[in-house]
C-alpha cells in the first residue's frame, strides 16, 4: 500500500536527522559557526549554526535510499535520470552556499549569482513553471518564454525569503514544514506520488 510507503519515507530522514544533528552541533562550535544574539534575533545566547547540514545529509541520504531499494521509482512513473542529476546539484550547490555563509557571511551579490546558477540548473533539468492559474476561469495559462525568469525569481526568492526569517530559531524550519506539508498534500491528492514522496522525505527531514 502507498500509505505503507508515506510512513517510511517519513520517518527514515526524521531518525536520521536526529543522529545527525548532535554532531554537527559540534562542528559549528568548533568552526565558530555561532549565531550571536542581536537586535533581530531572540535568543539570548550564542547559538550554533549550520542546522541545514542535518537536513540536507538526512535528506539527500534518504533519497538515495529510497531510490536504491526502489520506492520512489517502482511504485509511480520514473524520474529521468538527467532530472534527478539537475535536482541534486542544485541541492548541493545551495548546501555549500549556505554552509559557507554560515561560517563566514558571504556577500549578497555572490550569493544571489550562486542561486541563480542552481536555479538555471534545476530549470534545464525540467522542473519549471509553464503554466499560471487564469483568474478569470478554471483553466491555466501557458506564459511561454516567461518560464525561466519567472522559475529563476521563484527559486530564487524562495530561498531568500527563509533566509530573511532565521531570526526565530524553529520559524524556517517551521514554515518549512506547513509548506511542503501542504505541497505533499496537494501532489498526492492529485496522484503525483512520486513528486509526493520526495516531498514528504523533506518535511521527514524538517521534522
Amino acid at each position: 500500500m502507498i500509505e505503507h510507503y508515506y510512513i517510511i519515507v517519513f520517518i527514515v530522514p526524521a531518525l536520521l536527522v536526529l543522529l545527525i544533528t548532535p554532531g554537527v552541533i559540534r562542528y559549528a562550535a568548533l568552526v565558530g559557526a555561532i549565531d550571536t544574539p542581536n537586535q533581530r534575533k531572540i535568543h539570548q545566547h550564542p547559538t550554533p549554526r549550520l542546522g541545514g547540514v542535518s537536513i540536507c545529509i538526512s535528506y539527500l541520504a534518504s533519497l538515495f535510499i529510497f531510490l536504491q531499494v526502489g520506492i520512489i521509482s517502482n511504485i509511480t512513473t520514473t524520474i529521468v535520470s538527467y532530472q534527478w542529476i539537475s535536482f541534486i546539484a542544485a541541492l548541493v550547490i545551495i548546501f555549500f552556499v549556505g554552509v559557507a555563509d554560515d561560517v563566514h557571511p558571504l556577500n549578497p551579490g555572490k550569493k544571489f549569482l550562486v542561486q541563480a546558477i542552481a536555479a538555471t540548473i534545476v530549470y534545464a533539468g525540467g522542473f519549471k513553471i509553464s503554466t499560471m492559474t487564469s483568474l478569470l476561469s478554471a483553466g491555466t495559462i501557458d506564459i511561454g518564454m516567461l518560464d525561466y525568469p519567472l522559475t529563476l525569481l521563484w527559486i530564487v526568492g524562495i530561498t531568500n525569503a527563509f533566509n530573511l526569517i532565521d531570526g526565530l530559531d524553529g520559524l524556517a524550519t517551521g514554515v518549512g514544514i506547513i509548506a511542503a506539508g501542504s505541497m505533499f498534500v496537494i501532489s498526492a491528492s492529485n496522484g503525483h506520488y512520486n513528486s509526493a514522496l520526495v516531498i514528504l522525505a523533506l518535511v521527514g527531514s524538517l521534522g
